[in-house]
């Protein structure tokens, strides 16, 4: 039986998007504009698949950034109570609630992973990214 985690409280959690606000990874349907739930037709609980269906999201904004891939990123809830299945890189459930765009102004991005980040017009002022991996990031 596949291993999933029971989360007892909502949480902000982050994901990647394109410019239309779809996921950069999926030819989908789903849209991730802010203010709505998004609900996959159904939810791959299996933790061994990285990107099974559901949706897909991350624990930190600089995880999200790295799968934004030009787009942006969105904050995402869920409610108390929703199963989330943990992949160890990211997690993902049957259904969101999108909140608002992720501002990156002042964001502590320090030690974080960024490299191959589409970061091209964002707004770092203020942003911690001391130690963070920038490699090929634009």
């Amino acid at each position: 039986m596949p291993v999933t985690h029971q989360v007892i409280s909502s949480g902000t959690f982050y994901k990647g998007v394109t410019t239309d606000f779809r996921s950069p990874m999926q030819s989908t349907t789903l849209e991730y504009q802010p203010g709505t739930v998004v609900t996959a037709d159904y939810l791959d609980a299996d933790p061994n698949s990285d990107c099974g269906h559901g949706i897909n999201f991350c624990r930190t904004l600089a995880e999200a950034l790295r799968w934004a891939k030009g787009g942006t990123v969105v904050t995402v809830t869920v409610e108390p109570g929703t199963v989330i299945v943990d992949t160890g890189g990211k997690l993902r459930a049957a259904s969101v609630t999108v909140g608002k765009i992720a501002n990156l102004s002042g964001a502590d991005l320090s030690r974080a992973d960024l490299r191959g980040a589409y970061l091209s017009g964002a707004d770092l002022s203020c942003a911690d990214l001391r130690g963070a991996y920038l490699s090929g990031a634009d």
